[in-house]
């Protein structure tokens, strides 16, 4: 009997020690791919663009953002490198929300009095959106924000496009390369 007793205060006491995770257990995040090519296109407003982008997760939920572009205002181009953190949600796996930050240049054409003059400034850029990767195609689509939110320019202030200029809502497609 004392035997028994013994199993079955041992089974007792391993139960709770097999439902936790053990230290070997690796998280349920996964990456949605590993490179992803894309164009992203930016409709009507004062900056309508297209832009090629490329994304290269690293880790599960970060990656390396890497777009260049033209807008259409002021005859612009934009080239940015950003990290993104694109974390998985609980309800659902192929619909992925993200937000970037990263740094890029902003090389654009200023109308003067006196003449056009054509500058290119460092930025800071803030991306943020969401992507939806399709089952069976190697597709993901996205609808996302893109932001310059400090711009480094040494020029007068009545000189300065403002950033509101550059900011605008797109739409992209990516080809997934897993």
């Amino acid at each position: 009997m004392k035997k028994h007793f013994l199993l079955f205060a041992l089974f007792l006491l391993s139960v709770p020690l097999l439902a936790q995770d053990s230290l070997s257990t690796k998280p349920l995040a996964t990456k949605p791919y590993k490179l992803a090519l894309g164009v992203r296109y930016s409709p009507g407003g004062p900056a309508s663009d297209i832009t090629f982008n490329a994304r290269y997760f690293f880790r599960p939920q970060s990656a390396i953002d890497v777009q260049a572009g033209k807008l259409a205002r002021n005859n612009a181009y934009v080239a940015t490198v950003s990290y993104v953190w694109q974390p998985a949600l609980l309800t659902s796996s192929r619909l992925r929300p993200y937000v970037g930050l990263g740094v890029g240049a902003i090389r654009y054409q200023d109308h003067q009095p006196e003449g056009s003059i054509v500058k290119t400034n460092p930025v800071a850029v803030l991306n943020t959106g969401l992507e939806y990767r399709l089952r069976k195609a190697p597709i993901a689509f996205s609808l996302d924000y893109r932001a310059p939110i400090v711009r480094f320019d040494t020029s007068p202030i009545q000189a300065r496009t403002p950033l509101s200029d550059f900011s605008n809502l797109g739409v992209g497609i990516k080809f997934l390369l897993k």
